[in-house]
């Protein structure tokens, strides 16, 4: 799965591989633009594990 920053799967993006499961803290996170991920993510969507880089 890809978590978005901005709403309608924009701006940067981080991923939950099918191995991860689930995630208990995103406070050590940063989404591909260097942002912080904890308590930001707007969208998100199912991809395959090649889509999500």
């Amino acid at each position: 799965m890809a978590f978005y920053l901005g709403s309608g799967y924009e701006g940067g993006h981080g991923c939950v591989t099918f191995g991860e499961k689930y995630v208990t803290d995103l406070s050590v996170d940063t989404f591909t633009t260097g942002v912080p991920a904890n308590n930001a993510i707007s969208s998100h969507q199912w991809v395959t594990e090649n889509d999500c880089s």
